[in-house]
């Protein structure tokens, strides 16, 4: 989550650079609008407008790709033994979050732009003197210092990622991993109310599976190493000591 929003962070500071020097280029058009009557505030509404236009295009581009994602994820199938189909559905929650995200990403990438271009009155904006473009090029350089300064920071972020896979891959858990398989299993309560019936299905099944040809020995286990699987509440059933 922390680098997603550094990576959007990214796009707002390129955006921001980006309208801002598009700005450059509109000083005759606000200066003409301010002339005739416009105060700075209706220019800014027009600025932000002007960019959440473009955040939502950008949201909506950004769903629609996702939409054809999962339907494409959906129709995959699996190479596996038994039939396994994804369904992953579009949340109501997600298109929420996207369109917060869309108008918070059309603020921070248009209010400094339009606070910027709006600065001063309409004799200020006619005039096209150095001091105005040299503003404008320190805006610019400390979005682009920003915006080098959050990639080197994402790429230390993706290189300690990469370098943690591989050293996860390449750990030795002091037990052979290559020829050791583990299932995990779920008595339902109803089926099983008495601990003495459990207990008598677990070590039926131990029998069982320590029979099989090829297995050398078979236990039970309420924590498996190096796996994701936390227990909040556990019942021993069956210890096979």
């Amino acid at each position: 989550l922390a680098t997603t929003g550094l990576v959007l962070l990214l796009a707002c500071a390129n955006v921001a650079n980006l309208t801002l020097a598009r700005m450059l280029r509109r000083d005759r058009e606000f200066a003409m609008r301010v002339a005739l009557g416009a105060g700075r505030g209706r220019l800014i509404r027009q600025l932000l407008a002007e960019s959440l236009l473009i955040s939502l295009l950008g949201t909506a581009a950004g769903l629609l790709i996702n939409y054809g994602l999962t339907r494409f994820m959906n129709r995959l199938e699996v190479a596996l033994p038994f039939p396994v189909q994804l369904a992953i559905t579009p949340d109501w929650r997600l298109l929420l979050y996207a369109s917060v995200i869309s108008i918070a990403a059309a603020v921070a990438a248009g209010l400094l732009p339009a606070l910027k271009a709006t600065r001063g009155g309409s004799n200020s904006m006619l005039k096209s003197g150095e001091h105005q473009v040299g503003g404008r090029a320190t805006v610019r350089n400390l979005l682009v210092a920003g915006q080098l300064a959050v990639s080197v920071v994402v790429l230390i972020i993706a290189a300690l990622s990469i370098r943690n896979l591989v050293a996860a891959a390449t750990l030795d858990p002091g037990f052979d991993l290559r020829q050791t398989a583990w299932a995990q299993m779920r008595l339902v309560p109803q089926a099983y109310p008495e601990a003495a019936r459990a207990r008598a299905f677990v070590a039926s099944t131990l029998d069982q599976l320590r029979g099989l040809p090829g297995i050398t020995s078979a236990t039970i286990a309420a924590f498996v190493p190096l796996n994701d699987h936390f227990a909040t509440r556990t019942r021993t059933v069956y210890s096979d000591a």
